[in-house]
């Protein structure tokens, strides 16, 4: 599951279930939605991290923190995300 909000002004809860598929050497991540929309990503290795695969929309990424937001229209997902190059932190600030 993930956080996600769906539609225009709505709040993020962890409403979305990921299924990963891979499809023509693709790796998909398939977002369901509680209400039984879908939206599908491909990961990428591009430094983009993720990339929508269907439909006329395209998505806007924002990394904040350790999570990247993907805004597809009024649909938003957050995923958790390892930047490269980027250590780990403790809560005691020692390198994990």
């Amino acid at each position: 599951m993930i956080e996600c909000a769906l539609g225009e002004g709505s709040n993020f809860g962890p409403d979305c279930l990921v299924e990963r598929a891979e499809t023509d050497g693709k790796r998909l991540l398939i977002v369901r939605h509680p209400t039984g929309g879908f939206r599908r990503f491909e990961q990428t290795d591009d430094g983009r991290g993720m990339a929508e695969v269907d439909g006329a929309d395209t998505s806007i990424r924002r990394i904040d923190g350790e999570m990247l937001e993907l805004t597809v229209a009024e649909d938003r997902y957050r995923f958790p995300v390892r930047l490269r190059g980027v250590q780990s932190r403790g809560m005691d600030g020692s390198a994990e």
